[in-house]
């Protein structure tokens, strides 16, 4: 088994980064009221990501004004 992991790593680390954002789209696109429980934990953990990100973005505009 560890063997076939370690053939195939490269393939699963490719699907798992184009997975993961798939996810988050997919939970932030229905309404609040139709989430699953799998799509309110995608949308939990992706929270803290994305205030980051927006943080870094706002702090980079306003640096470049």
């Amino acid at each position: 088994m560890l063997q076939i992991l370690k053939r195939y790593r490269d393939l699963l680390a490719v699907a798992g980064l184009l997975v993961v954002p798939l996810a988050v789209y997919v939970a932030h696109a229905r309404h609040p009221g139709e989430r699953t429980t799998f799509d309110r934990a995608i949308v939990r953990l992706a929270r803290p990501v994305e205030r980051a990100v927006g943080a870094l973005l706002a702090g980079a505009m306003e640096a470049w004004d």
